[in-house]
């Protein structure tokens, strides 16, 4: 269907008409968050919120008021990305809304049809998943149009890809259907959708070298793998990395250097007011005039074209392993774990989970790398020569840094997402360690 938001414009003279007062700082939505790092929390956002939203992405598109705008989408209305794209449609004079129930093999030739009719600016933002489907169906022959048409029509519209990282195999099949690399954007539940996105300025050539940096960087001789999520949407967004979020710590929102994995910051205009009914939990995520919530391991890289500073998205479950002075992500510590898991014992990625944390056990300052894995009912009888050699192996296999202290088995808690949540499987070790006698610091 589609929705033509200048014909909303005829209500206003209406007589009947009453001005609701409302005002930049009045609560227009509240979205819960998916629980990542903890319970899922009332995300109150404001009429304000989504108006700095609809502001970033004009400035970061270049729109004049003249602009004609068409955006399909079709993400759940439930989520924070869907609500600011649709108010951002609701908002704009003009806007033709093309609006889809949910994803499926039809929504290709959707899209060739909304472009044929394309005017200034065509917007569909979707994930990476949604191109494994088109991979999938052009392999299958299942393309409910042909693959020109798609290919044509995916030339000339700007893809939004965000909620999971943008790595190679995904850059070389949007290449492959439509000749030029996405726009990746940026952003939470909290921060009212937009925080950042890759440039739009750069060449193709150099915008591609931004990409393949964070693919190949490596930190103190350790590979520490990025995925390229742009620069923040100055004046409206301002993003940093920093060493430490805890207050009581020596680096508390202190700078990381260029290349060293640390927290992402962010604050503007777009951040929500607080979360709802949960004084407590609002407190502890500002800091300074900064949002500190978002807890994503990020690191930046000066770009050769421009010197600008891009910005590398690592893992979103907030988490860095700290191990003789330096920050190792809890994802980058499992992903090399899990190789000794297929390498070393045969097991498939699919027969296993593996989670890693840090504990300061027995230590005021140093971590403990403590490893959670859980087996699946297949490879069950795995256990008891994975209990007897895993540590052993795991130690000769991966480097220093990321070398395992402890190893249990137990069911890992995830959230709808299959996104760990943190929290709970903290404090299900923390536990499971003092049972023994250990001391955990916090």
């Amino acid at each position: 269907s589609t929705l033509e938001a200048d014909k909303l414009e005829a209500y206003e003279s209406l007589s009947t008409w009453i001005d609701p007062g409302l005002h930049h700082d009045d609560e227009k939505m509240v979205i819960f968050t998916s629980g990542t790092t903890g319970e899922p929390k009332g995300v109150s956002l404001s009429y304000g919120n989504y108006l700095a939203n609809k502001l970033a992405f004009e400035h970061y598109f270049g729109m004049s008021e003249t602009t004609q705008l068409d955006i399909l989408l079709v993400n759940p209305l439930h989520h924070t990305n869907s609500t600011a794209f649709l108010d951002w449609s609701m908002r704009r004079r003009g806007t033709r809304l093309y609006l889809l129930p949910r994803y499926a093999t039809l929504y290709w030739k959707i899209l060739v049809d909304v472009a044929r009719r394309k005017r200034d600016l065509l917007i569909a933002p979707m994930v990476s998943r949604h191109i494994d489907f088109l991979e999938e169906l052009h392999t299958r022959s299942e393309l409910p149009i042909t693959v020109d048409e798609i290919k044509g029509a995916l030339s000339i519209t700007d893809m939004m890809i965000g909620s999971a990282p943008v790595g190679p195999t995904t850059i070389k099949r949007i290449l492959e259907f439509s000749n030029h690399l996405p726009i990746v954007r940026f952003g939470s539940t909290e921060t009212c959708l937009q925080v950042m996105a890759t440039p739009r300025t750069l060449p193709q050539d150099a915008l591609r070298k931004a990409f393949e940096a964070g693919w190949s960087h490596c930190y103190q001789g350790e590979r520490t793998v990025g995925y390229y999520i742009g620069r923040d949407h100055s004046p409206f967004t301002r993003v940093r990395a920093v060493k430490s979020i805890d207050p009581d710590n020596k680096d508390y929102l202190r700078t990381c250097d260029v290349g060293e994995p640390g927290y992402l910051v962010t604050q503007g205009p777009n951040i929500m007011s607080h979360y709802v009914g949960d004084a407590e939990a609002t407190r502890s995520v500002f800091h300074k005039g900064w949002y500190t919530g978002l807890r994503d391991i990020i690191f930046a890289l000066k770009n050769e074209a421009d010197g600008q500073l891009d910005y590398y998205w690592m893992t979103r479950d907030s988490a860095l392993l700290i191990r003789g002075g330096a920050n190792y992500s809890y994802d980058q510590v499992a992903a090399e774990l899990a190789k000794v898991l297929v390498e070393g014992f045969n097991l498939k990625t699919d027969q296993f989970k593996l989670a890693v944390i840090g504990l300061r056990v027995e230590s005021e300052h140093e971590d403990s790398c403590c490893v959670t894995i859980e087996l699946g009912q297949q490879v069950a009888d795995k256990q008891p020569p994975l209990e007897a050699e895993f540590l052993d192996q795991a130690r000769q296999r991966v480097p220093k840094s990321f070398r395992p202290d402890y190893v249990r088995f137990a069911k890992i808690p995830t959230n709808f997402k299959g996104l760990v949540l943190i929290s709970e499987l903290r404090a299900d070790y923390k536990k499971a360690l003092e049972a023994k006698g250990l001391a955990i610091y916090t």
